[in-house]
């Protein structure tokens, strides 16, 4: 049998290495963070932030988190040996990590809408930016988690259990993102953008692409294991 180029085999192990090099500093920036926050909490300054639109910041955590699952998954799938073989059983053991992740984000943004509409404290005069977006990210990050277990495993009711979580989230982010949308370009007509906060335009685009992900996901598994055809939705789309 042909050995691959000796150039080729050096350029796998320098990928390798890259990967486990960034999911160690991804992992130890992560543990420096929650110990941070952990010491935030007990100061005057997180209860103000509680009270004002930044409390959305908070998203970032589970946003983290469900980033955290995924390269856990990324790294069994380079390092473990035969993994496919046992996916199965992890299938459900992700479902349950995106679960909790995404009880958490919601929480924290009932937390936050909650406070909102019944105090009326949301200051539409300072929300010129896109900032609150970040909650959209976070439950379609989650949603996108899940769609992974509904396209790629072949027990029934594993991929429809994942399948009905991810439309969920996805279909909160997309009723919650319409509603910011509307508020902050409302802000920035109003006011002109926030200057600072101008990145946040950006983040649309991810948002975007995570949602294309996970309804081609959806896709997937509808076909694999539901029978449904996607003949007339390639049509559809052309």
């Amino acid at each position: 049998m042909k050995q691959p180029p000796r150039s080729s085999q050096i350029h796998k192990i320098i990928k390798f290495l890259c990967l486990a090099a960034f999911a160690l500093l991804h992992i130890r920036i992560l543990v420096w963070n929650i110990r941070k926050f952990a010491q935030y909490k007990k100061t005057n300054s997180y209860a103000s932030l509680c009270q004002s639109n930044a409390e959305v910041q908070l998203m970032a955590i589970p946003l983290t988190f469900a980033m955290t699952i995924n390269v856990g998954f990324a790294l069994g799938a380079v390092f473990v040996p035969n993994l496919w073989s046992v996916v199965e059983y992890l299938f459900p053991a992700a479902i349950l990590a995106f679960a909790v992740t995404g009880f958490y984000a919601l929480k924290i943004l009932m937390n936050f809408m909650s406070r909102a509409l019944s105090t009326g404290s949301f200051d539409c005069a300072r929300n010129n930016n896109l900032s609150q977006l970040l909650a959209v990210f976070a439950l379609t990050m989650v949603g996108v988690g899940f769609s992974a277990s509904a396209a790629m495993s072949h027990v029934t009711l594993t991929s429809g259990i994942a399948m009905m979580l991810a439309v969920m989230f996805l279909s909160f982010a997309a009723v919650l993102g319409l509603i910011v949308l509307v508020l902050g370009f409302r802000g920035m007509l109003q006011q002109g953008i926030d200057r600072e906060a101008s990145v946040t335009l950006w983040i649309i685009i991810p948002i975007i692409t995570l949602a294309g992900i996970a309804i081609y996901r959806l896709m997937m598994g509808m076909h694999h294991n539901f029978g449904t055809e996607l003949e007339p939705i390639h049509n559809l789309l052309r």
